[in-house]
């Protein structure tokens, strides 16, 4: 598996890029990409600011990948405590499934997927 940050062209003519944090390759029987943003939601920032910024780059970079026909899944990766306090209120659970945000929950202590949400 590779990973490396991943630049989608958001303007043709001005060759502008926005960089999502993670481009993964895996290949097992077949070669499978998926992008990932990650957003750790810092402690010295509000929830709502993290959240209103993880919403804003997840949605320009899935429709930058749309736009330039790439065909690979996005996710947004959050720590597992954010996905268990935060991401339960009613609001954020709205967000995230009216904008049919893909989620991949990773406990950092142990550095491990807990939860892959499509």
């Amino acid at each position: 598996m590779s990973q490396q940050p991943y630049a989608i062209r958001i303007d043709q003519s001005r060759k502008t890029y926005v960089y999502a944090d993670l481009r993964l390759q895996h290949y097992q029987n077949r070669q499978s990409i998926i992008v990932t943003e990650v957003k750790c939601f810092a402690e010295n920032r509000p929830s709502f600011d993290e959240f209103y910024q993880a919403i804003g780059q997840y949605i320009t970079y899935r429709n930058a990948l749309i736009l330039n026909s790439i065909d690979s899944p996005l996710y947004l990766a959050i720590p597992s405590e954010i996905y268990s306090t935060f991401f339960q209120k009613a609001l954020v659970k709205s967000v995230i499934n009216d904008s049919q945000v893909r989620l991949i929950v990773v406990n950092l202590e142990k550095e491990e997927i807990v939860l892959w949400m499509s």
